[in-house]
């Protein structure tokens, strides 16, 4: 029994380590944004299926031969270390589509690994089955389910801050092999016991159908039901995640977090028959369910820590009533493979529906509240199926539905109010445009909105729309540096190069013989600032765009000689208020300097309601040699400008000495924060708390 306890407990820490390893190296190549983790999960998920029916296809087979196909998929999969995609093979080519770009890679590169580790846990239970035939197999399922927390919990803590990714890319390939001899060492138990059963072998068919004949037989809506659990469990993972991302950044404590409280549900349901209570859950659910919907209808309005709390309260509450339900419905141990199989058939159609479906379906964020209706209907079928309103108070009913209904109402509400004055909506792997128009005091505006963050404005009036407007105005630290460049001063041409377009509000400044060069990753903001916004047709410079992830672009141009020379570059590629990690990391800001002049200012947009970026940006800078200067400007709401933080990074003394820019400068807060790189992150030190 040890050996079993260990190789599931290895295989199951192993699988939960190699998801944020494999997500936090790919992340960069393919923008950085939510959706490139829910891509990583859809391909997770799906391979745990393929795992899971491996394991089903080969449990009648003797135990010899279990053992030799396992192994020969193990000493394959060893081929393949150390897991750690190629950057010179894999970064995606510019205008290469994203989703399939990703689960290739994840194919190719972890798909032999991770399907070893998939197929562990139901195959060792059903080894464990056989050589333990009078203990049952289940608790062995919430013992992978502690290692996969352990795994995820340690990880944004412990293994992420004080380990390079390439160095944990090598202690997981160690740590995988030790994961095969063990495996081994279990397929073959019996052999090495001394003690061969027959069916080592003899296949184990007519042993099954003997104890499938003592068994009941699965109906097709057992099979349903546990399919229709399953998918709502995993399609809340995904979705909190993905409103969690949405709004502060793409890092493995946001990933992690929410997979930890799913698994841990698991944990707890599977431990034995009185982990899940459904009357407290059943009242608890609500009682968490009613703040999440405020939080969604309130959004940015929320403090970050209480919008993490409330998300993970009712995500939590919600998979320990999915998974509840489902440990109350399970079949006898001899169907274990079969129960497992279509549970993990659910996990992949909720995150399929999450990551593939809904951005084709819906052009906003309407997964979150339609997968909670879809989850609350369920749980009620759940209960009905299990005969719960038969002893019920005749009231409950009722209550229920109205519950229900006011839940589809709520959450209706936010997602329906910008209809009425909503110019055009599109959405795509980088996520929700919304063109609204309003009036406002200084008068009629259209915005351009990414999620919940207004990414721009102009003035309809013809008369004020060549404003410079939202964080760009010209006492904004990017005025500064455009107005104030010794070039400027002098008047000779600039050359601009801006990463993220948004309206384009910056070409505002650009006077004859100037270039703007924008760099903007989502094809539709290009669309969308040419069609609905006048900025870039009524500029005077010579404006280009690129499209592409702005470092991968920045980079392709050094390797092929075309150093630009930038006068000014300004980094502003946020998306709603998650930050990009990997254009603000040392290596990108050594990117940035090669493409500078020596005189060169970068102006980074600092501008965020949860994370302070200014002490990281000074860390960053100081240590790549520039001079950091951070700039804050005040709210104008007659010019439509914004209170706006900019970090200005230069060697420009000449700038720097202007009496202007002089009395504008504001000192680097005292704020200790280790600089970024691309194998580490962290953003505690960053949290407006």
């Amino acid at each position: 029994m040890p050996l079993h306890t260990i190789t599931i407990f290895l295989g199951s820490f192993l699988l939960f380590q190699l998801q944020p390893l494999v997500g936090r190296s790919i992340l960069p190549w393919f923008g950085g944004g939510p959706a490139v983790w829910a891509t990583c999960m859809v391909f997770f998920q799906v391979g745990l299926l393929a795992g899971y029916s491996y394991a089903h296809a080969i449990s009648p087979l003797s135990r010899t031969r279990q053992a030799c196909l396992h192994g020969g998929l193990l000493i394959a999969s060893l081929l393949l270390l150390p897991v750690s995609p190629a950057a010179d093979i894999w970064k995606p080519a510019q205008g290469s589509p994203p989703i399939p770009a990703i689960l290739s890679l994840l194919a190719t590169t972890i798909g032999l690994p991770y399907l070893a580790l998939c197929a562990s846990a139901p195959l060792v239970q059903h080894w464990f089955l056989h050589d333990f035939p009078k203990r049952s197999p289940y608790r062995l399922y919430s013992l992978s389910n502690i290692a996969s927390l352990l795994a995820l919990a340690s990880y944004p803590f412990v293994i992420e801050p004080l380990i390079s990714l390439r160095h944990q890319a090598v202690v997981w390939s160690w740590g995988f092999g030790l994961y095969c001899l063990s495996c081994a060492a279990c397929g073959l138990r019996p052999v090495l016991s001394g003690k061969p059963s027959t069916a080592m072998f003899s296949d184990n068919g007519s042993a099954d159908q003997e104890c499938n004949a003592n068994t009941p037989a699965l109906s097709t809506g057992d099979l349903m039901f546990w399919l229709l659990l399953s998918a709502c469990g995993s399609a809340l993972l995904l979705t909190t995640t993905n409103q969690l991302c949405q709004e502060v950044a793409v890092i493995p404590f946001l990933w992690v977090a929410p997979l930890a409280l799913y698994l841990l549900s698991f944990v707890i349901c599977f431990r034995n028959d009185h982990g899940y209570d459904r009357l407290l859950w059943g009242i608890l659910l609500p009682g968490f369910l009613v703040p999440a919907c405020s939080v969604f209808i309130l959004g940015a309005r929320v403090a970050l820590p209480l919008q993490i709390i409330v998300y993970l309260a009712a995500l939590f509450a919600g998979c320990m009533v999915c998974h509840g339900e489902l440990v109350r419905s399970r079949p006898h141990p001899a169907r274990l493979t079969a129960f497992y199989l279509t549970m993990s058939a659910g996990g992949a159609l909720g995150g399929m529906f999450v990551a593939l479906a809904a951005p084709a379906f819906f052009n906003d964020f309407w997964e979150y509240p339609v997968i909670w209706w879809v989850t609350c209907l369920s749980i009620v079928a759940a209960w009905r199926r299990n005969g719960l309103f038969k002893v019920a108070p005749s009231w409950l009913k009722p209550a229920i539905g109205c519950g229900i209904a006011v839940l589809v109402l709520t959450t209706l509400r936010p997602l329906l109010n910008y209809r009425s004055y909503t110019d055009t909506v599109t959405r795509n792997f980088y996520g929700v445009l919304r063109v609204v128009k309003h009036l406002e005091s200084s008068g009629e505006m259209r915005t351009l909105m990414h999620g919940a963050i207004t990414h721009g404005i102009q003035f309809v009036d013809p008369g004020k729309r060549r404003l410079a407007t939202s964080y760009y105005g010209p006492e904004s630290g990017v005025g500064l540096a455009l107005l104030l460049h010794p070039r400027r001063v002098n008047h000779l041409p600039l050359r601009v190069g801006i990463i993220g377009l948004g309206t384009g509000s910056i070409a505002v400044y650009g006077l004859p013989g100037d270039l703007f060069r924008f760099y903007e990753i989502n094809p539709a903001v290009i669309d969308i600032a040419r069609e609905h916004f006048s900025y870039l047709s009524d500029s005077a410079a010579r404006i280009e765009t690129v499209t592409g992830d702005a470092r991968l672009m920045l980079e392709a141009e050094l390797v092929s000689g075309r150093q630009q020379q930038f006068d000014v570059l300004v980094v502003d590629a946020f998306s709603s208020d998650a930050i990009p990690i990997h254009l603000l990391t040392r290596e990108c800001f050594a990117v940035y300097d090669r493409h500078l002049r020596p005189d060169g200012i970068i102006a980074i947009n600092a501008t965020n309601r949860f994370l302070n970026l200014v002490p990281l940006i000074g860390a960053v800078g100081r240590r790549e040699g520039f001079r950091v200067t951070p700039v804050s400007s005040p709210a104008n709401s007659q010019n439509g400008t914004f209170k706006a933080d900019w970090v200005l990074l230069t060697r420009n003394a000449q700038f720097i000495s202007n009496d202007t820019v002089r009395n504008r400068l504001a000192p680097v807060p005292p704020v200790a924060v280790r600089p970024w790189t691309d194998d580490y992150a962290s953003l505690w030190p960053l949290i407006k708390f």
